[in-house]
């Protein structure tokens, strides 16, 4: 039986540029690694969107492959 994959939770950010760089939105990713975390993110708010991982968090953890936006 396979096991469940470890899931760790990050906060990602959307980034826009105008004129100078700037945070969009704020989501929290349930995923095994960033680049995961970046990919996930990527295919639900669009595939060509500017997304980098802000840190891990370590206190109120999410379900692997969920996202949630935060405010």
């Amino acid at each position: 039986m396979a096991s469940k994959p470890k899931s760790k939770t990050f906060i990602v950010h959307q980034n826009g540029n105008y004129k100078e760089p700037t945070v969009i939105g704020r989501y929290k990713v349930g995923a095994r690694d960033r680049k995961e975390a970046e990919s996930l993110l990527r295919g639900v708010i669009g595939k060509h969107t500017k997304v980098r991982v802000y840190y891990e968090e370590k206190v109120k953890l999410v379900p692997h492959g969920t996202v949630t936006k935060e405010c």
